[in-house]
């Protein structure tokens, strides 16, 4: 049993789902996978639900505000990742530097040169900041692939990300663009049924199959 649950709708978030608590939210509702499509942006309701869940799945296109987008999100996953670690263990002279150093960027510093800010001070800090940073995963998709350098894009994302990110992204694989998703969207039918043959139902099964061969890991505790 599949149950997909829509976070977003015209008018903002939906307000009676405790987003923060994915794993609440689906307790009961006897289903083996819940998808939540939680839509773009970086809020922290929004970076909670991504840190309780069991996989993160971001899709980008081949395009550069849409790949620059995927940084800033690892950049603010991690940021609230590693603040949630530090207030559970009560370091709030850490929970301010993260502030303060995200005040100072205009934005998280990139994760590993957060995660090193902090554990300059002390080797307890350091473990839960290089911790928190080995624990964020991100599982990347590209869409709308056309050209081989784009079907490249995501292992080079993934290649390039680690020295800056850390080992956070990790590259599920791409969708090609494909005229019959435009008509199955057309027709308002999901795509793996209206062509379960096309290219692109091949990719997203491709894709799906990669995903649900991933072991779940414990999840980071959101901030409160």
């Amino acid at each position: 049993g599949i149950r997909v649950i829509e976070a977003t709708r015209e008018d903002g978030a939906v307000p009676e789902l405790p987003l923060r608590r994915p794993r609440e939210l689906v307790k009961g509702m006897g289903v083996d996978f819940a998808l939540l499509d939680l839509g773009a942006g970086v809020r922290s309701r929004t970076l909670d639900a991504m840190l309780d869940a069991d996989a993160v799945v971001t899709v980008t296109t081949p395009e550069p505000v849409a790949v620059e987008a995927v940084w800033r999100l690892a950049r603010h996953l991690y940021a609230r990742a590693v603040t949630a670690r530090l207030r559970e263990a009560g370091d709030h002279d850490a929970v301010a530097a993260v502030a303060e150093l995200a005040h100072a960027h205009a934005g998280p510093p990139m994760p590993v040169d957060l995660a090193a800010a902090l554990a300059a001070p002390s080797t307890e800090t350091a473990d839960i900041a290089w911790g928190a940073l080995a624990q964020v995963r991100i599982r990347l998709v590209v869409n709308q692939s056309r050209s081989r350098a784009d079907l490249e894009l995501g292992e080079a994302m993934a290649r390039v990300s680690v020295r800056r990110l850390g080992p956070v992204i990790d590259y599920l694989g791409h969708v090609e663009y494909d005229e019959a998703a435009v008509i199955a969207a057309r027709r308002r039918r999901p795509l793996l049924v209206d062509a379960p043959s096309a290219k692109a139902s091949r990719n997203i099964e491709r894709i799906a199959r990669k995903l649900l061969s991933l072991e779940a890991r414990p999840s980071v505790p959101p901030a409160p």
